[in-house]
This record gives C-alpha cells, structure tokens and sequence, in this order.
C-alpha cells in the first residue's frame, strides 16, 4: 500500500538482499509493448509474450499472458561476473562456467522475489523455459538506467561493472518508480 517511491525502494532492497547487484525500474508503455516485449514464432522452442484483456496474467504451455489493462512495470537488475573467467575464450570451459554462475544465480533470485511479491498481493512474472525473459536485456537494462548499450556486438556497458555485468529483468503489477535512463559518456 506504500508509494511507488516506497515500492522501488522496498523492491531494491529485497533485490539485493536476494543477490541482484543493480535494480533499476521502468513502466512498461505502449510502446515498450509493441517494441520490445518478445513475440517468438510458434515453431520457436519458447514460449510466446503476449497482451490480453484478462484481469491477471497467466502461463500457457505455448505462451505468457500479461493483463493489458493493468499498468505493467519491468524492473531490470545486474549481476556481476568474475573479470577473470569472462576474459577467457568464449569457447573456453572456464569462460563458459563464468557465464553460467549468473543463471545459477537468477534461479535462486527469480522464485524468491515471485514469492515475496506474493505475499504482498501483487505478481511478478517471470522468465520461462527455455530461458528467456519477455524484453531484451540490455533494452530493459538501458531504459532503466543500469548502463548503455555498447557498439561491440550488442553488447551492455555498466559504469560499475564495465562489460562483465549478467542482465535480467522481470515484470510486476506493483506499482514502481521507474529510474530513468543515464548518459556516462559511453
């Protein structure tokens, strides 16, 4: 029942409590909708993100549904990985495991804060199997303020965490406070 400030802030906390680095929210608009929320082919493996006219969403074994009459908010947030491990080949084992350590990580994150949301009476929708959220992160992850995204083949750039940073984000109808973008001179 508190403000979206006291919402943004209570979430941040609980984010980073749970392990996230950074938190950083934004409102999901219209365009946001018709832009960026991820609308995959049906004989794609994942699940399709789409809008309805329900009062809460639901998952489908083919889809998520998000209400479109509710007002939606994305919440975005980092999590930093090891320099050394991602400085490696790619191809490398010792690259590779770098790069997992951060969906480790969100698979203990993402059950937590649904629950905690729960609680509190509101949803939090998050990612599907095969892996994948329902905005592109590093959209999410700009328009939210964590960082930039970067000319080096799609890639995001945090002030604290450089290039070495994992990105998530999630959807809620808690009302938040959304963070607005930033310019570091990247």
């Amino acid at each position: 029942q508190g403000t979206p400030e006291e919402n943004s802030k209570m979430i941040r906390a609980a984010m980073i409590h749970f392990g996230a680095a950074q938190v950083g929210m934004a409102e999901i608009t219209d365009r946001v909708k018709t832009k960026l929320v991820r609308e995959y082919d049906k004989d794609f493996t994942h699940k399709k993100y789409m809008f309805e006219d329900v009062p809460k969403g639901y998952e489908g074994t083919d889809k998520l549904v998000f209400p479109d009459k509710v007002p939606l908010y994305d919440f975005a947030f980092t999590h930093p990985l090891n320099k050394e491990m991602f400085r490696s080949s790619p191809s490398s084992d010792i690259g590779s495991a770098g790069n997992s350590l951060r969906y480790s990580q969100f698979s203990i994150i993402q059950p937590r804060i649904q629950m905690f949301m729960q609680v509190l009476g509101y949803t939090c929708y998050g990612y599907t199997r095969p892996f994948n959220g329902a905005i592109p992160t590093i959209a999410t992850a700009t328009l939210t303020g964590l960082g930039e995204g970067a000319r080096n083949n799609g890639a995001f750039i945090s002030p604290e965490f450089g290039p070495c940073v994992g990105l998530f984000s999630l959807v809620t109808d808690l009302p938040l406070e959304p963070t607005p973008p930033i310019d570091f001179g990247l």
